[in-house]
């Protein structure tokens, strides 16, 4: 009976966290800053969440990671549970490299962070309103769209449009 062994199979790779933790997930974020993994993720859906991540830019991983972490403690207020949290983080990451994630649970966690390490620095929080996320192209939709329910409620309303002149806001 003859045995094979491989080499790469026991090979790992380490570096340390900031806290002096081993880690084998190297992937940084917006400004090189190391990305904070829900808890829930073991090592090992940690190492296939950073393959997933890393197809998107640095600035896109941690509202990935931020999105996954608020869905899973949504669980905790009556949402369906995540029975996959890697497929859902790969629809995630799939989202965000089409250009159609839109960041929603996400929002309180980064929130909550932020917070954290500006008491952790005896530095009040700022809240710093964030540049919107969206495109042009669907800033102009979403303007149109607007723009055709507002004449539609004009027409309800018995009111005529405004003229170029009056624009939208100058109105009698």
């Amino acid at each position: 009976m003859s045995s094979c062994s491989s080499s790469y199979i026991n090979k790992t790779t380490t570096t340390t966290t900031l806290n002096g933790e081993p880690s084998n997930f190297d992937l940084t974020g917006k400004d090189r800053q190391p990305l904070v993994y829900p808890a829930r993720l073991c090592d090992n859906h940690r190492e296939i969440a950073a393959r997933y991540l890393s197809a998107l830019d640095p600035e896109q991983r941690q509202p990935v990671l931020d999105e996954l972490e608020g869905r899973l403690r949504a669980e905790a207020k009556g949402m369906t549970p995540v029975y996959d949290a890697i497929s859902f983080l790969h629809s995630l990451c799939e989202r965000m490299r089409h250009g159609k994630f839109q960041p929603n649970l996400g929002i309180t966690v980064d929130d909550e962070r932020r917070e954290r390490k500006a008491s952790d620095s005896g530095v009040p929080a700022l809240k710093v309103s964030q540049p919107s996320r969206q495109t042009d192209a669907q800033r102009q939709q979403r303007r149109a769209v607007i723009q055709t329910e507002i004449a539609n409620m004009r027409k309800l309303l018995g009111r005529r449009e405004p003229t170029e002149k009056q624009g939208l806001g100058n109105e009698s």
